[in-house]
């Protein structure tokens, strides 16, 4: 059997018989895609392994016909498997592939429309394939935000099968997100929690919806726009977040740690997000590439990854200093620390000065019910605090909003009052503050 230049091979199924099958095959990656189909049989005797045809000859008069067939075959299966990997950014299952072939031979029945799920499916092969983009940055969607997708839809499924209810496209209405919202937070149990789903939580699967389903919309896939209905709103909480003030900041670089160790790198990446109000994605990446120094003052200019838009941060000789020690040969400072292996560990830091074994007063939300709590403030240290910890204690300082959330990459005042932490009692100092200043002013 001789290989044509395409990579489609045809052959004789049983070449010793009166009357062979002619099969088909397409070999790509680790994949062989067979093909076959009815009434494509010929006589071993006109068939030229060479050319992989039928024999143009007058004993066999409608070799013509039969050729055109097979070249017909072997275009759909081309077509299709190059259609297949511009448009998804991947190679075809062999499956998915069959049945593309079939349905452009006319054997197979096209779908007019996609169901819910595979619709679904299709959208976040498309995100993973940089097809969809972000509509803030303009930027292909992260992968972060793909994997989000991916639990959504693996949810959907869930609530799908636990309630025995094939969700389509027209069951998008308030009365479905009413189920849905009670099964992601009474009943559903999250395998890496143990827990149901808090309000925000909820929420976020609740957007990755509306998005997969306004993308559906606006692509004529359903005419369905109940999910724009008040009842479909997304779930979210004022959420109980700790900042750590001027006094614990100084604490938390006061504990002794075994030089060198993993701690002590996560404790001073996390000072260093206290100081310069950097989110951990963008901690990560800084290198001294991203250190500037004009008329001998220093500062960090960098691209924030979530947003896209860049960053001018004031750098002391101090903290350039503290980035320098962890400089790697490549010019990074922090590369390769996993998120959540910061957060386990600045847990355990703190854990070390006593300032942060107070207990705390923390509102939630668990089976849908509001409950307050005491716990210890160093269990509620996350990666982000030092961010929020940034925010608070300049917004304590006096310093503008306005200049504040130009480092912050807040765009309106109410979201980045929303995320500073200050009590009443922070309150009446700034209050104090200013009226002090204005006394003197006088």
């Amino acid at each position: 059997m001789s290989r044509t230049n395409s990579g489609v091979l045809f052959y004789l199924k049983k070449p010793k018989s009166p009357i062979s099958p002619v099969k088909c095959v397409f070999c790509y990656s680790n994949h062989q895609l067979y093909y076959y189909e009815k009434k494509l049989s010929i006589e071993p005797r006109y068939w030229n392994k060479n050319s992989q045809r039928a024999k143009e000859t007058k004993a066999f008069q409608g070799y013509f016909d039969f050729n055109m067939t097979l070249d017909n075959i072997e275009n759909a299966i081309l077509v299709c498997y190059r259609k297949y990997v511009n448009d998804m950014g991947r190679e075809p299952g062999v499956d998915e592939l069959r049945t593309l072939v079939r349905q452009k031979r006319g054997y197979a029945k096209i779908k007019e429309t996609p169901e819910l799920f595979e619709f679904i499916d299709l959208f976040i092969q498309h995100a993973e394939a940089g097809k969809h983009l972000n509509l803030q940055t303009g930027k292909p969607i992260k992968e972060t935000t793909v994997k989000t997708y991916r639990q959504t839809l693996s949810l959907l499924k869930e609530f799908s099968t636990v309630k025995k209810w094939k969700l389509k496209f027209n069951d998008m209405n308030p009365e479905f997100h009413k189920e849905f919202v009670h099964f992601l937070s009474r009943e559903y149990i999250s395998p890496e929690s143990g827990k149901s789903f808090k309000p925000n939580s909820v929420g976020k699967h609740i957007t990755n919806l509306k998005t997969f389903l306004s993308n559906a919309f606006e692509r004529k896939i359903t005419t369905n726009q109940d999910f724009r209905m008040k009842g479909f709103k997304v779930l979210k909480e004022e959420v109980d977040s700790v900042y750590l003030n001027k006094e614990e900041i100084i604490a938390l670089e006061n504990i002794s740690l075994p030089a060198n160790s993993f701690n002590e790198k996560v404790r001073d990446l996390f000072v260093i997000g206290c100081h310069t109000g950097l989110r951990i994605s963008d901690l990560k990446r800084l290198s001294e590439d991203h250190i500037k120094h004009t008329n001998d003052e220093g500062y960090i200019e960098i691209e924030m990854l979530k947003t896209a838009k860049p960053v001018t941060i004031p750098l002391t000789e101090k903290l350039e200093s503290l980035l320098f020690k962890y400089k790697t040969p490549s010019g990074n400072f922090f590369p390769g620390i996993h998120d959540q292996r910061v957060n386990d560990a600045i847990k355990e830091v703190a854990a070390e000065a006593d300032i942060f074994k107070k207990e705390v007063i923390i509102n939630a939300t668990e089976k849908g019910l509001r409950v307050s709590k005491l716990i210890p403030k160093y269990q509620l240290i996350t990666n982000h605090t030092a961010r929020r910890s940034f925010a608070t204690n300049k917004v304590l300082e006096g310093y503008p909003y306005s200049a504040i959330m130009l480092i912050t990459g807040h765009k309106t005042e109410k979201a980045f009052l929303r995320y500073v932490k200050i009590s009443g009692y922070d309150a009446v100092k700034i209050f104090k503050q200013h009226t002090d200043k204005i006394k003197i002013a006088i």
